[in-house]
C-alpha cells in the first residue's frame, strides 16, 4: 500500500518533501582567487652622505618595479526564498564560551555606575567598592549565561528534536502552499 502524499487541504498531488526543496534551493559556493599586480614608477631623491672627504650631497634617480600577489579563499551560501522559508528549525546555541564573549562587554557597561560610585568614595573604600561591583557583575552575568546555556541545551534535547523530526516528515503543496506531514501508516508485515 503506497503512502498518500497529496495535499490534505486542496488534494493536489503537486507536493514535494521540505528537505528536497531546501536542498535544491540552496547553493554552496567555494572559490579561490589569485591576483597579481605590477607597479612601475620612477623615484628621485636627495640626501647627504658621509664620504672620505666629509659630507657631500647625493642625488638619486631610478626606476622601481613592485610586484604583489594575493591569494583569497571564499565560501558563501545562497538560498531561494522558498528554501529559506521552509528551512529546517534551527538549534539554539549551547556554548557558554560564546555567551561569555558576547555578554562581557554588557557586564562592563553595567559596572560603570558602581565603579563611578567607588571612585567618588575614594581611598580604600572606593577601591573595595569597585572590586565588589566588578565581582558581583561578573557573578551575575556568569549565572545568567549558564542558565541560558542550560535552557538552550534542554530545548535542543527535547523541543528541537520534535520539531526536526516533524520537519523531516513534512511536505509542501506547490498549489496552495500548505505544509503538511502525511499520516504515519503502520504496516503489518504478517508476523506469525
Amino acid at each position: 500500500m503506497a503512502m498518500n502524499l497529496s495535499c490534505p487541504q486542496c488534494h493536489s498531488e503537486n507536493t514535494q518533501k521540505l528537505s528536497a526543496i531546501v536542498a535544491s534551493g540552496t547553493e554552496h559556493v567555494h572559490g579561490r582567487a589569485r591576483t597579481r599586480s605590477l607597479s612601475t614608477g620612477t623615484t628621485s631623491g636627495m640626501g647627504v652622505a658621509m664620504g672620505p672627504r666629509g659630507l657631500s650631497s647625493v642625488h638619486s634617480y631610478g626606476r622601481v618595479t613592485i610586484q604583489r600577489q594575493a591569494d583569497t579563499n571564499h565560501a558563501s551560501t545562497t538560498q531561494s526564498g522558498l528554501a529559506r522559508r521552509l528551512s529546517a528549525p534551527a538549534r539554539k546555541p549551547e556554548n557558554l564560551l560564546l555567551f561569555l564573549v558576547l555578554l562581557i562587554p554588557l557586564g562592563l557597561l553595567l559596572s560603570v555606575i558602581p565603579i563611578g560610585i567607588g571612585y567618588a568614595l575614594g581611598g580604600a573604600t572606593g577601591k573595595w567598592a569597585t572590586i565588589a561591583a566588578l565581582c558581583a557583575g561578573t557573578c551575575f552575568l556568569f549565572k545568567r549565561m549558564a542558565g541560558i546555556s542550560a535552557a538552550n541545551r534542554e530545548y535542543n534535547r527535547t523541543v528541537w528534536v520534535e520539531k526536526k523530526t516533524q520537519w523531516d516528515r513534512s511536505f509542501f503543496c506547490h498549489r496552495c502552499e500548505h505544509v503538511f506531514a502525511p499520516p504515519v501508516v503502520n504496516v503489518n508485515l504478517g508476523t506469525p
